[in-house]
């Protein structure tokens, strides 16, 4: 690496803020000022119907299945009511996330469940033309107050004839997303135009056994078996309201002339349905969508929040998540993402099962995703052990030590499987999803044990994934991307990391044979890691560290890579997941072999973008699109956290904020307008359809602020270090 000069922390927070100006991001569109709003404006009185009041069933048939909205989240929220207990003691386990313009997802009663696909606004003249906000707009997102998880969404028509801009938050005592929706016309005057309402519920994750009924301006829909029920209603109430089956009777079919020719009142076959209201186009209109375990209990929720109104339940909103984010003072006031990460990584927690995060909000490539499965169609919403460890250790570093607590003992008491082992994914109440096993998800949170010295989790948690790991290690059946098997640096490192700690946790707690048992295997394994990863032969030249190996990392074996990809010579494959060597505590940051593997990834996969330097998993990667809108296609993408892990291994190379903190904002700049930072980017450094936010993403963001501010890297378990990396 090339030789730098050393900064003081003045400059380099000079050369940041250069830095951001140099590639901003979007700048939000001009609002009118008629358009832009104080919280809490208040409503008008509704226009006088188009249509007869609805008094049939809807005809027609619901469609057998349906698709789930894009990856790429503008933002997602939830209320701050983490003090209250878990469960349905809590008073609000409502989550909404937001998706071209429109307000999606709308997880209840736990984090991981879907309701709704979309609920957004379309836009006709009533004679000759029809726009909807999801499809006929761009969008510009900003943040009410704050870093608070509170949102403002502008769409502005591509034609440039309409402004919508819809205000966001929940209800903090209610299970209950409340929003403002307000229009004014860009071409001719307001009146020239009717603005209706589109809500398509899903309830359940899927719609499959959705019905609807419309009563007094209420809308309602439901699943009974499932024992989810929404209720949709506004003030004022809606010039008139209609429910459907969606694409035959629902309201975007019927308005294929441009006008609302029926409305109906119910939808009698179980299935996906389409609910729409028309909204007054002068004023502001408040709607909530309130959810429950009963009919009575959905309409409860959305009248009692429309009954305050928008005000006084955004001002509670924002204040809770202040009290909260207050606590967690930035490294650097010049870093909003900083205490916006915060913010994602608390609202990917569930209520009801504390310390139970899932990995995003998102489901990735959504739009190709189809709803017919309830259990398995949620995408990342998904606990990962792996990303437990990485949110847990973001938060304690930033201050928040009770959350990691929470995770440690979610692990330890629902996750954990008999075996000692973890899951690969499971659903928020620890239930396991999918069973891969990839060791590095059972040696974390030993880690994590230790770095909470939580010596009374080493009988209940540390010891069982460590006799785990001595029984099926040191080969992992699936590395850290969950793709291939065998003998990984990245998962060696987790391992050995994880029996050191484990060793000094059993001899605290007295237990001195487990802990000379754990030392000798960690001895073991880590004085074989080149033997095992290592290559002195292969096509890149000289010495370097594959990406994983058969444990003969000078053979010419094949590994096929995952999601379509070719057959490729091992020795050919290199991945930047092995710095984990280092951050671990595992190799000296100036290792030779560290230094020589990473001047060879770097050349491989590091690539320039408008927003700076991003780096690909590992060479002929193949999880990712290869242009906006597609599906999956084996072309690999730029990863945003990379960035994040490259950045903090410099720091402990250099033990100086510099060259790294030049980094943060490269992955700032990756971020969208909501603050939320992507799995994956395109070559210009936009994000991809893959999961947004992203929780491992967020974290690393927030892990590598701290360690520019510390100028070492915080995470590193001494323990291991001393033991190794200082020899």
């Amino acid at each position: 690496m090339r030789r730098v000069t050393r900064l003081t922390l003045g400059t380099v927070l000079l050369a940041l803020l250069s830095a951001c100006a140099a590639t901003p991001p979007p700048a939000p569109t001009a609002v009118p000022p008629t358009v832009a709003l104080a919280i809490g404006s208040a409503p008008t009185a509704a226009p006088p119907p188009t249509a007869a009041p609805a008094t049939a069933a809807a005809p027609g048939q619901p469609p057998a299945a349906d698709m789930w909205m894009p990856g790429n989240k503008l933002g997602v929220g939830t209320a701050f009511t983490y003090e209250a207990p878990p469960g349905a003691a809590n008073p609000s386990r409502v989550w909404f996330g937001l998706t071209n313009g429109a307000i999606t997802e709308v997880m209840y009663p736990d984090v991981s469940q879907a309701n709704v696909k979309s609920l957004g606004v379309l836009v006709s003249d009533g004679k000759s033309m029809l726009s909807d906000e999801m499809t006929d707009a761009n969008y510009t997102v900003q943040r009410l107050s704050g870093a608070a998880s509170a949102f403002r969404i502008t769409s502005t028509d591509t034609a440039g004839r309409w402004v919508v801009v819809k205000e966001v938050v929940t209800d903090p005592q209610a299970n209950t997303v409340l929003f403002t929706v307000t229009f004014q016309a860009l071409k001719g005057r307001a009146e020239d135009y009717h603005l209706y309402l589109q809500y398509t519920p899903r309830l359940a994750q899927s719609g499959a056994g959705d019905l609807s009924s419309v009563t007094d301006g209420i809308a309602e829909a439901w699943d009974e078996q499932a024992g989810i029920f929404s209720s949709l209603q506004s003030s004022p109430p809606p010039a008139l309201i209609t429910t459907g089956y969606t694409g035959q009777s629902d309201i975007k079919a019927d308005l294929a002339d441009f006008k609302v020719d029926a409305t109906y009142n119910a939808t009698t076959i179980p299935g996906r349905l389409t609910i729409g209201m028309e909204l007054p186009t002068s004023g502001t209109t408040t709607v909530a969508l309130g959810f429950g375990a009963s009919r009575d209990e959905a309409k409860a929720a959305a009248a009692g929040s429309l009954a305050l109104g928008f005000a006084a339940v955004a001002h509670a909103y924002i204040a809770g998540w202040a009290s909260y984010l207050d606590g967690l003072p930035s490294p650097y006031p010049s870093l909003p993402l900083y205490s916006e990460s915060l913010a994602v990584l608390k609202t990917l927690e569930d209520k009801t099962n504390y310390g139970a995060f899932v990995a995003s909000a998102a489901v990735p490539w959504g739009q190709y995703v189809p709803d017919t499965d309830a259990r398995g169609g949620r995408g990342y919403r998904y606990v990962w052990t792996r990303d437990l460890y990485h949110i847990a250790n973001a938060l304690r570093l930033a201050g928040d030590e009770r959350s990691a607590r929470n995770v440690l003992a979610f692990m330890d008491e629902r996750l954990q499987l008999p075996d000692g082992s973890f899951p690969q994914t499971a659903f928020p109440d620890g239930t396991p999803n999918t069973r891969g096993v990839q060791l590095d998800q059972t040696a974390l949170p030993i880690v994590l044990a230790w770095q909470l010295k939580a010596t009374d989790r080493y009988a209940s948690l540390v010891q069982p994934a460590a006799e785990f790991l001595l029984r099926t290690g040191p080969s992992t059946p699936q590395d850290r991307w969950e793709e291939a098997s065998g003998y990984s640096p990245a998962t060696l490192a987790a391992e050995i990391a994880a029996l050191v700690c484990a060793a000094d946790l059993a001899r605290q707690a007295g237990d001195a044979a487990a802990a000379t048992r754990y030392l000798r295997t960690a001895d073991e394994w880590n004085a074989n890691i080149e033997r095992w990863t290592l290559t002195t032969n292969g096509p890149l030249g000289g010495s370097y560290y594959l990406h994983i190996s058969n444990g003969d990392p000078n053979s010419a074996a094949q590994l096929e890579i995952a999601h379509g990809g070719a057959t490729y010579d091992q020795r050919a494959i290199v991945d930047l997941s092995f710095l984990e060597l280092v951050r671990l505590g595992v190799r000296a940051a100036k290792d030779p072999n560290v230094l020589a593997t990473l001047a060879i990834a770097e050349k491989d996969l590091k690539a320039g973008t408008p927003k700076g330097e991003f780096y690909r998993r590992y060479i002929h990667d193949g999880y990712g699109e290869s242009q906006p809108g597609r599906a999956p296609d084996g072309h690999g993408n730029l990863w945003p956290l990379l960035v994040g892990e490259n950045s903090i291994y410099q720091i402990a190379q250099t033990g100086s904020e510099h060259p790294a903190s030049w980094y943060l904002p490269t992955i700032s700049g990756a971020a969208n307008q909501g603050g939320m930072i992507p799995e994956q980017v395109f070559a210009d450094g936009t994000g991809t359809g893959s999961a947004t936010p992203l929780a491992w993403a967020h974290a690393e963001y927030v892990v590598f602020a701290l360690a520019v501010k510390l100028e070492r890297v915080p995470d590193t378990p001494s323990v291991v270090a001393e033991r190794y990396a200082q020899q």
